[in-house]
């Protein structure tokens, strides 16, 4: 998992669900709003915005296996991504 503006981004982490086909990619911003492509290491067929429960909310479209977000200053974002 990587993240091409990490000096914004602060907690970046990942944790596998229950479901083996699914990561959970959780991040928040410190200070400043910023933009950021996040890019998982295996391939994602889809990527959803959760709320902090993991429900998803709404879908991000990905372009090259990477998801374009923005985050406003001191914003969690949670982010599911289906495998193939």
């Amino acid at each position: 998992m990587a993240a091409d503006n990490r000096p914004a981004l602060r907690g970046l982490g990942q944790a596998a669900s229950e479901s083996s086909a699914r990561l959970i990619v959780s991040t928040m911003t410190c200070r400043v709003s910023c933009r950021a492509r996040i890019r998982a290491s295996l391939p994602a067929r889809r990527a959803m915005l959760c709320d902090l429960l993991e429900r998803e909310r709404e879908e991000v479209p990905l372009q090259e296996g990477e998801a374009a977000l923005e985050f406003g200053r001191f914003q969690v974002v949670t982010l599911k991504l289906d495998q193939p």
